[in-house]
């Protein structure tokens, strides 16, 4: 399988550029090809890339923007993220109610959801640190569910760790000064996730109410069930926190939601745990972050299932099941 890797499109500093999959994995066989990248699928370069391997019998992309690409009010952005041309045969999402809704609509077996974060083994310490801080919230301010998580963990030993007040939804001044790390490198980063007990995340996507009326713009939206909440402003999505947690032995706190969608990939009370609402948020703070090894265990079940399961190597022979 030829591996075509272009992250040029992609946010510096992030882990894509640490996977090496056309280094470690690409082997051309004239017949399967993987593109990864927006940039290998854009209107600005994808062209180019498209049209050179237009004549592999096997066509696969991994799309990483399931489901918020369909706020988008340009429709050619909906078209690429929904190949309605046809172009690949097969997709693999990190959404499994986008893959669902899209195989639907298409009346194909094209759209195939997958773990979005494998990590490269060449990166997993398998020495446990020493743990300095009790909780961190490594994002952005896009809604109240984010200020939420911050003024509790500010009352802790913590990090607030975030691309800058430039990227978030919700330009609020009064949370820059709880921010201890600005796009940090990630290997700093993942060293910063050793050495703390939890990491609280939220895996819902807050949609602003013009990308709202975007989505209901589309024939059918309603039966992605992703878009099941679209009147609260919310909609399922999963990122790198919780691969980067579990592989570098970080406890993953995770506000329950509609989807609950990390139990695709980790099992709640084994792997991870939830919480619910803010005091009891508070509570399980004090309470992990003082009795630390009555729960280290949760941390080493996930470790074990990520380097098991989710590393580089095991998502490529993911994508290896669909080579012809």
């Amino acid at each position: 399988m030829l591996i075509i890797e272009d992250w040029s499109e992609t946010y510096s500093n992030v882990i894509n550029q640490y996977w090496k999959f056309a280094d470690d994995f690409s082997k051309d066989d004239g017949k399967n090809v993987l593109f990864l990248g927006l940039a290998t699928v854009s209107e600005r370069n994808g062209i180019r890339y498209k049209e050179k391997y237009k004549h592999y019998q096997n066509k696969m992309r991994m799309n990483w923007e399931h489901p918020c690409s369909f706020q988008s009010p340009k429709i050619e952005d909906m078209l690429l993220s929904a190949d309605s041309h046809h172009y690949f045969d097969k997709v693999f999402t990190q959404c499994p109610y986008t893959a669902e809704w899209l195989n639907n609509i298409q009346q194909r077996e094209c759209f195939k959801a997958l773990y979005p974060t494998p990590y490269n083994k060449n990166d997993i310490v398998y020495e446990k640190k020493e743990k300095i801080y009790d909780v961190l919230y490594w994002g952005g301010i896009h809604g109240q569910v984010h200020k939420d998580i911050l003024n509790v963990v500010k009352d802790f030993n913590y990090n607030f760790l975030t691309f800058g007040v430039p990227y978030w939804g919700i330009k609020d001044l009064n949370y820059q000064k709880y921010i201890t790390g600005i796009n940090i490198p990630k290997r700093d980063m993942w060293s910063l996730i050793r050495e703390t007990k939890i990491n609280v995340m939220t895996n819902v996507l807050i949609v602003p109410s013009a990308a709202v009326e975007n989505i209901k713009r589309i024939k059918n939206w309603e039966q992605n069930r992703a878009f099941s909440h679209l009147d609260y402003g919310i909609m399922p999505q999963i990122k790198g926190r919780p691969f980067e947690s579990a592989i570098n032995r970080c406890l993953m706190l995770v506000k329950r939601d509609p989807w609950n969608i990390n139990e695709m990939w980790f099992e709640p009370d084994k792997e991870f745990l939830y919480y619910d609402n803010d005091d009891e948020l508070r509570e399980m703070i004090t309470e992990i972050s003082s009795n630390w090894s009555n729960y280290e265990h949760i941390v080493d079940n996930a470790f074990d299932k990520a380097i098991n399961s989710y590393t580089t190597e095991h998502w490529i022979k993911e994508v290896e099941k669909e080579c012809v």
